[in-house]
C-alpha cells in the first residue's frame, strides 16, 4: 500500500496563499511545478481565485476530479476538518506539514491518536504531523524547488524536515542523487519501521539512509536487519544526550530512549551508525561512488611532506593500510618524479608543479594504479599553492587527465581538494571540483574526513 502512497497521480495544495508570498507557495507549490508533475494539481484556499495559472478551489469537496496525494498547511485548529475532507475524497497519502501536536503537549498527543485512528479507519495513510512530506524525483515530485531533477539510487528517511533538505543539498553538489526522500515527522501513521521495509524490497534504492528521534515500533531492529542483510543501510540518532533527548520531545515529540544501546544493537543488525549529518553526507559519498573496498590498500599521492604524513597517519588510524610502493613502482615513478625532497614511497610526495602537470599527473596515476599492493588511489593535491604558482588554467588541465586516468586504469580514485577557502579562490576551487564530481569521483575537502569515510567503507565490506 505504500508503494501506491508514493506514487500520486494527483496533488491537491491545501492552505496555499493567493498572495503567493507563503511559505508553502515558494517551496511546496513551486516545487510541484517547477518538477513537471504530469497529474493535476490542485491549489486550496477558501477565498478562491487563481494562482500559477490554475484555478483554486474553495475546498478540497470542490475539485472535480480523484485527489491521491494532500498536503495540509493549515493551522492545527482546522486540520481536524481538513483530515475529514481528506477521507470524504478518498485521498491516499496525506502530508500534514501542519506542526503543534504531540511536540507541544500531551493535548496534541491525543489529538495525534485520535487523528491516526480516524485515518487507519479510512485505509488513509499519513505523513506527519510537522513533516515535509515525499521528494521522489523520477515521478517528479519534490517538496522543494531547489532538489535536483535527476533521480539516482540512495533512499532517506528523516524524522526532521530540515535535516533532509540539508542532506539532499550538502551531497547534491558532491554527485549524490535521491531516488526516495521522505520527511515523516511526529509519525502517528507512516514511522520509520515502516519506510525502512518500504526501501528494504524497493528496487529504485541501492542505499538506505535514516534520520530518528524515537522508535514508534517494537519490529524496529528486526526489520533493520532486514534491511540491512539486502542494502547498506546509514543511520543517525537523535537524541544522543540528556539535552538532546529533551530537544527531540519539542520537535517530534519523540521520546528518544537509551542512546548507549543504539550503536551495539545496529551493529548487530548490521546497520552502520554515524553522529551526525556530516558523518551521514561523506559516507554516503564513498557508498555512492566507489565499488566494493575489501583489502583496504591505499595508495596516497600528493604534494607536501606534512600533509603527506598526515595522510599516512590519517588512513592508518581510520583502520586503512598505506603500503610502501615495491621498488618496480618507486623506480617507475622516480623516471620522471626527480626533484630533491619529493618521496616515491607511500605516500608519494612531489612539488607543486610537477603534479599540477598534465602529463605527469596522469602518467603518476597510472604507475600507482599498476601497483598489485593498491586496491584505491587517494589523490591529494593542495588548490590554493596550485592557483597561487601555476594558474586556473594549469589546474583545470591536470584535473582534466585525473578525469582521463579514471577512464583507462582499473582502481578508483578519491580526491581530497585541499583548499584554505579564501573568498578571491572559492569559484575555481568549485569549478576544479565539479570537473571531478561530474566524472562520478568521490571529493573531500579534507584528509581526516576522506580517511575516517573509507575506514568505514571498507569496514562494512570487510565485515560483509
Amino acid at each position: 500500500m505504500l508503494d501506491e502512497a508514493f506514487h500520486p497521480r494527483s496533488a491537491a495544495f491545501i492552505g496555499v496563499s493567493v498572495q503567493e508570498e507563503s511559505w508553502v507557495n515558494k517551496n511546496f507549490f513551486r516545487a510541484i511545478l517547477d518538477f513537471g508533475f504530469p497529474g493535476p494539481v490542485y491549489p486550496i484556499n477558501p477565498r478562491g481565485g487563481e494562482l500559477k495559472g490554475l484555478k483554486v478551489y474553495r475546498s478540497l469537496k470542490e475539485v472535480p476530479g480523484p485527489v491521491d496525494f494532500a498536503l495540509c498547511s493549515l493551522p492545527s485548529s482546522l486540520a481536524r476538518q481538513c483530515l475529514l475532507d481528506c477521507i470524504e475524497k478518498g485521498v491516499k497519502l496525506l502530508a500534514f506539514y501542519t506542526a503543534g501536536f504531540s511536540e507541544k503537549d500531551e493535548e496534541g498527543a491525543a489529538v495525534e491518536r485520535e487523528f491516526a485512528a480516524m485515518a487507519r479507519a479510512a485505509g488513509m495513510r499519513v505523513l506527519g504531523p510537522n513533516c515535509m512530506g515525499l521528494y521522489y524525483p523520477k515521478h517528479r515530485f519534490s517538496y522543494s524547488p531547489f532538489f535536483p531533477r535527476d533521480p539516482g539510487d540512495a533512499s532517506y528517511l528523516s524524522q526532521s524536515g530540515g535535516n533532509s533538505a540539508e542532506l539532499v543539498e550538502m551531497v547534491a553538489y558532491r554527485g549524490v542523487r535521491f531516488s526516495k526522500v521522505i520527511s515523516y515527522g511526529n509519525a502517528i501513521d507512516v514511522n520509520e519501521t515502516d519506510l525502512l521495509e518500504y526501501y528494504g524490497g524497493d528496487d529504485e534504492t541501492r542505499i538506505i539512509l535514516a534520520y530518528i528521534e524515537g522508535i514508534r515500533s517494537r519490529n524496529f531492529f528486526p526489520t533493520l536487519r532486514q534491511a540491512a542483510s539486502r542494502k547498506p543501510v546509514i543511520l543517525s540518532k537523535g537524541g544522543q544526550t540528556s539535552t538532546g533527548a529533551r530537544a527531540t520531545i519539542s520537535h517530534t515529540g519523540s521520546i528518544a530512549g537509551d542512546y548507549r544501546l543504539w550503536p551495539v544493537l545496529c551493529r548487530q543488525a548490521g546497520a552502520i551508525t554515524v553522529e551526525n549529518i556530516q558523518e551521514m553526507a561523506d559516507l554516503l559519498v564513498a557508498f555512492y561512488h566507489l565499488p566494493p573496498l575489501h583489502r583496504g590498500n591505499i595508495g596516497v599521492v600528493g604534494i607536501g611532506g606534512g600533509a603527506s604524513v598526515q595522510a599516512a597517519d590519517s588512513c592508518e588510524k581510520a583502520g586503512l593500510t598505506v603500503p610502501p610502493y615495491p621498488e618496480e613502482t618507486q623506480r617507475q615513478l622516480r623516471a620522471f618524479i626527480t626533484q630533491a625532497g619529493t618521496s616515491v614511497k607511500n605516500p608519494l610526495d612531489s612539488s607543486v608543479a610537477v603534479i599540477w602537470h598534465a602529463p605527469t599527473m596522469f602518467r603518476t596515476l597510472q604507475v600507482v594504479a599498476s601497483c598489485p599492493d593498491i586496491d584505491l588511489l587517494l589523490l591529494q593535491p593542495p588548490v590554493q599553492l596550485g592557483l597561487h604558482h601555476l594558474g586556473e588554467e594549469t589546474l583545470q588541465e591536470a584535473l582534466d587527465a585525473v578525469v582521463q586516468a579514471k577512464k583507462v586504469i582499473a582502481k578508483p580514485i578519491v580526491v581530497v581538494l585541499r583548499h584554505s577557502a579564501s573568498p578571491e579562490t572559492s569559484q575555481t576551487f568549485f569549478n576544479l571540483q565539479q570537473k571531478l564530481v561530474d566524472a562520478g569521483m568521490p571529493v573531500y575537502p579534507d584528509l581526516h574526513r576522506a580517511a575516517w569515510s573509507l575506514g568505514k567503507f571498507h569496514q562494512y565490506h570487510k565485515n560483509r
